[in-house]
């Protein structure tokens, strides 16, 4: 694979550069290599790791969480325990999505 740039790893995961420098910043993504003129290139590596960030995020953790799950490597019992949370949400949605539908089927309504 082919070294990215900044903006090439931007817009890989349609996110901005500047939330990649914050990250670079806070440590949670380190590039392995700098071109002489002080620009980051990433390897396909630092894309893996971007790509975990990103998806530990998206379910909802903090980044200094994240930076524990990274530097802990316990990455798995962490998404075990989102698609726990996840599965909780869903069947709590689906509580109030089936009383809903009984409501309405029966037009019991409180005015």
């Amino acid at each position: 694979m082919k070294l990215l740039t900044t903006g090439e790893l931007a817009s890989l995961f349609s996110i901005s550069k500047y939330t990649i420098r914050h990250y670079i910043d806070i440590e949670l993504l380190i590039p392995k290599h700098r071109k002489e003129n002080g620009y980051y290139l990433f390897d396909e590596e630092n894309v893996y790791k971007l790509y975990q960030i990103l998806v530990l995020k998206k379910i909802g953790y903090s980044l200094g969480t994240i930076s524990t799950i990274l530097t802990q490597n316990e990455i798995l019992n962490y998404f075990t325990d989102a698609e726990q949370r996840l599965q909780n949400k869903i069947d709590e949605l689906s509580a109030v999505k089936k009383r809903y539908s009984q409501l309405y089927k029966h037009k019991i309504f409180i005015n």
